[in-house]
């Protein structure tokens, strides 16, 4: 038993301090990721990501402006660890809606004028489960390897979006914090339909 433990303390250990990571993107790759902090036996603190480009981008021009949507297949993240992936899987409902999907508020033609070249808020409804959640992401457009590229992060947290946080071992292994951090990186030729 004590040898088992041990086993299972160094694997997780060793493996968990590979892949603790700040969100990097692939250049030239439009995608999105999850971050959340964890703490593995009460005192190794990690962050892992799991990271998305499987996805699918457009803005629509509707009465009230323009409308932005994305479709993130949830079998798509991966956070190189396939067990956790899996329980991405199931903590995101993928059973009752295989992708998650974000619908941004209008945005007046006036409105996307005056903040296109700017970083702001953009709110929106999340789809998940077969149930709307109210996000906000701060944005900002830069200059990367030659394409124009949006980039954005949310701070939620896993209660906000209807989700509890994962635990192994009911919390004496691993225990991960409710708050949760959504990043994406958008290439601007990437969204079908973006207004010029």
């Amino acid at each position: 038993m004590k040898k088992t433990f041990l086993y299972i303390f160094v694997c997780l250990f060793i493996f968990d301090s590979i892949h603790a990571e700040a969100v990097t993107f692939p250049n030239g790759e439009s995608c999105v990721a999850w971050k959340t902090d964890k703490t593995l036996f009460v005192v190794n603190k990690q962050s892992p990501v799991g990271i998305n480009c499987k996805i699918e981008l457009k803005i629509e021009q509707t009465n009230l402006g323009y409308v932005f949507e994305g479709k993130f297949p949830i079998s798509g993240f991966n956070s190189n660890q396939e067990m956790r992936d899996k329980e991405v899987r199931k903590i995101l409902e993928e059973d009752i809606q295989p992708s998650l999907i974000f619908i941004t508020n209008p945005i007046s033609k006036v409105d996307w004028t005056k903040k296109k070249n700017s970083s702001f808020e953009l709110k929106g409804i999340l789809k998940k489960g077969k149930k709307d959640f109210i996000l906000s992401f701060f944005i900002y457009k830069e200059l990367q390897n030659g394409n124009l590229t949006w980039k954005g992060l949310a701070k939620t947290k896993f209660s906000e979006l209807g989700m509890e946080a994962p635990k192994v071992a009911g919390g004496l292994i691993t225990t991960v914090n409710d708050e949760l951090e959504l990043h994406f990186q958008f290439i601007e030729t990437h969204i079908n339909g973006f207004p010029k």
